[in-house]
């Protein structure tokens, strides 16, 4: 009997087959695609049309890219065969009558049951709590001028809102459907602000301008 040195290792995962049984596996794929009766649809495919020809060369933008007058050949896609895995439906219609006409900043809540909207609304910067369903739960009058962001926190217990030329206003919503109106964060350091963003992880603020 073999000894525990003599005996033959199991097979790592991922290691390829000896030479001798390659040519085995390979007439096995070959013979299931036969009989599963695959076949590609070439239907798309411009077959008539002479591909583009050409040797390799530099391209003058970058002498470091190597390009080719072939990569210019149009790509058709063969099929997508299998039924769909994903549907989408409408979650909620929200227009004009709720933000007015000027551009609006969204923020869906992380939990996917509430977002946070803000627009300018008769000149001035307005924030709205919505249902999924986009029933309107809160909405506040911030201050004259336009928002250009608003987004919340990791945890979704506070939302920043960012008006231009007036600074951020933090919302602590929690829980709440009628939480209490934003407060201004700090306007002597954030009023010149552009930009502002929450961390992932944590609930800090990073506020810079560009």
């Amino acid at each position: 009997a073999p000894t525990d040195e003599e005996a033959e290792a199991p097979t790592p995962p991922g290691t390829p087959p000896p030479p001798n049984n390659q040519r085995a596996v390979y007439e096995s794929r070959i013979n299931r695609a036969r009989a599963s009766g695959a076949k590609l649809d070439l239907k798309n495919l411009n077959l008539d049309k002479e591909l583009t020809q050409g040797e390799h060369q530099l391209t003058h933008r970058d002498d470091n890219v190597l390009a080719t007058p072939r990569a210019n050949n149009e790509r058709s896609v063969l099929s997508v065969r299998g039924a769909p895995k994903h549907r989408t439906s409408r979650v909620a219609h929200i227009g004009p009558e709720l933000f007015g006409h000027s551009k609006v900043f969204f923020d869906w809540h992380p939990t996917g049951r509430t977002l946070v909207a803000t627009s300018c609304l008769d000149g001035k910067a307005t924030v709205f709590l919505l249902r999924r369903d986009g029933a309107k739960l809160s909405a506040y009058e911030i201050c004259e001028g336009r928002p250009t962001s608003v987004e919340w926190d990791c945890a979704g217990e506070s939302a920043a809102v960012l008006v231009e030329g007036r600074g951020i206003f933090l919302w602590e919503i929690g829980r709440l459907d009628n939480p209490p109106p934003p407060l201004s964060l700090a306007p002597q350091h954030t009023t010149r602000a552009s930009f502002c963003k929450w961390s992932k992880i944590c609930p800090q603020l990073a506020i810079g301008t560009v």
